[in-house]
């Protein structure tokens, strides 16, 4: 649903996937470290099996809750840093290096970091598989073949475009 959303559907154009997972975190976890989300393969070449990568068009973080350490992407020399609110939703260069950090002033008591990670592939990676046919559930699991208006509606979105000049928004973000 998040690509009937004409603000989402700005920042990340025409896509021939999205890749997703969810991400909970507490306060016993490490920082996620610092990497680049990508597709690897191998193909034949010329000298031998060789391997091939490709990164996603986009990533983007969907936080759920307000806890937790902020998401930091990084660009040459500047970093963009990313504080959890709850229904924020930031889509970035999907080769650009990310991670997260660990809480602003961690005191140590305990949390929960809950986040929807999404990768837009303008280009399918090969050597997937194709994903079952697409169905929605409603709120108690049951499944329709077309979205109802009784679904759940989605949190408003704060989203924030990469594309952009990082320093313009270094502030906000």
């Amino acid at each position: 649903r998040l690509l009937r959303r004409e603000d989402v559907r700005a920042a990340v154009g025409e896509v021939a996937g999205v890749e997703w997972w969810w991400q909970d975190v507490d306060q016993d976890d490490p920082p996620k470290v610092y990497h680049v989300d990508q597709n690897t393969w191998m193909e034949d070449g010329e000298d031998g099996p060789t391997s091939s990568r490709r990164c996603p068009s986009f990533g983007s973080v969907l936080f759920l809750c307000d806890a937790g350490g902020p998401t930091a992407v990084f660009a040459e020399d500047v970093a963009a840093v990313i504080v959890p609110r709850v229904g924020r939703y930031f889509i970035f260069d999907g080769e650009r290096p990310h991670g997260v950090l660990a809480p602003v002033g961690g005191d140590g008591a305990p949390f929960e970091r809950l986040t929807l990670l999404l990768n837009y592939w303008r280009e399918r990676p090969p050597g997937l598989s194709d994903a079952p046919e697409v169905a929605c559930a409603d709120d108690m699991g049951h499944i329709a073949e077309e979205p109802q208006e009784s679904l759940s509606p989605l949190l408003p979105l704060q989203v924030h475009d990469s594309g952009s000049e990082w320093a313009a928004h270094s502030a906000e973000w």
